[in-house]
């Protein structure tokens, strides 16, 4: 009996060094387990007036030249299928 009671004794012993070292790693980890998150560290950036607008701007443009050219339509796909 004795034999274990040293055993048990161990065995709580190591225990309480697994939860330590478990505590540790949760805390560089997160309980997600998905690793430093970098994305929720991000400060929020707001972008001014002008520059939303040249996105805008950009995209506005870059729909337009899509649309006359016909690229991506179901019509210009079948164009390029008999042709090809």
């Amino acid at each position: 009996m004795a034999n274990l009671a040293a055993v048990l004794k161990e065995l709580e012993q190591e225990r309480s060094r697994l939860d330590q070292a478990i505590q540790v790693i949760g805390g560089l980890v997160g309980r997600n387990g998905a690793g430093g998150s970098r994305k929720g560290n991000r400060v929020k950036r707001t972008l001014s007036i002008a520059a939303r607008r040249k996105i805008a701007a950009g995209q506005s443009s870059g729909t337009n030249q899509r649309q006359r050219t016909g690229c991506g339509s179901p019509e210009s796909e079948l164009d390029i299928l008999k042709s090809g």
